[in-house]
């Protein structure tokens, strides 16, 4: 049908499967509904250049719905099953024509064929299972710094070396430390020899000036002015229904 939950959840879908007991058919007056999640679309020759590009492989393991699943987590439009083990997902198909050797039994499910020797068997996802791949995140450049204009710098100002004040000193003045002893003439009369008497001889006395000691003056030294300081600075299930209202056809007589 088109259409579910006519007549509501149902809580008594618990009876097996004939042909699978691991899985659940439904129940008294109630069914396992399925939505279809994926559609047969043929068997495609493939070739080293995958036609669809993404691949993986599960020996042992693989099923239809297990590359299903791989594929639709993924966001691709198609997969398709390979030689038993292999699942690949892609958004197209058919570039290397149909294929008829899509015989190959599916390792994890023997009751399904999984594709051939470079044939995929190749299924198609509903339309409401294809999300579309994240986008990856888009890289905000980083403008460059901006340039300080030069103006804007103010220079330290130079230092400022006042000289030194060279001292003064007062030149020494050399006084001789006596004067010239002045010789003053003998101003007396010549002796006169007198006969017979003692030799009268008069010596006037010599006048010598007193030495003169003359102090010199200290050297006077002017100290100068201190130097200026310097600035610094990413089929399913969907529930258990009543089947009252359900469009099945039946030829059972104990159909009500």
């Amino acid at each position: 049908g088109d259409r579910y939950t006519g007549y509501g959840p149902s809580e008594y879908c618990n009876q097996p499967c004939d042909g699978d007991s691991s899985e659940i058919c439904g129940g008294d007056f109630a069914m396992s509904v399925y939505r279809k999640t994926f559609s047969y679309v043929g068997c495609y020759y493939d070739t080293n250049h995958r036609d669809l590009p993404y691949g993986m492989n599960f020996p042992g393991s693989n099923t239809v719905e297990k590359c299903h699943i791989e594929c639709k987590q993924r966001g691709y439009k198609y997969f398709g099953v390979q030689a038993s083990t292999e699942c690949y997902c892609g958004n197209n198909y058919a570039r290397y024509g149909r294929s008829k050797d899509c015989h190959s039994l599916c390792a994890g499910d023997s009751s399904k064929v999984c594709g051939g020797l470079w044939s995929n068997s190749i299924y198609k996802m509903a339309d409401s299972d294809v999300t579309p791949p994240p986008v990856p995140p888009t890289a905000v450049p980083t403008p460059p710094p901006t340039p300080v204009p030069t103006s804007s710098i103010l220079p330290a100002p130079p230092s400022t070396n006042v000289p030194t004040a060279v001292p003064t000193s007062t030149p020494e003045t050399s006084v001789p430390s006596s004067l010239p002893t002045t010789n003053v003439p003998d101003t007396s009369s010549p002796e006169t020899s007198v006969p017979g008497s003692p030799p009268n001889v008069s010596t006037s006395p010599k006048t010598v000036a007193p030495n003169t000691t003359v102090t010199a003056v200290p050297e006077t030294s002017v100290p100068g002015p201190d130097p200026a300081p310097v600035p610094h600075g990413q089929p399913s299930y969907i529930g258990c229904f009543n089947v009252a209202g359900f469009p099945l056809v039946s030829n059972s007589p104990n159909m009500t």
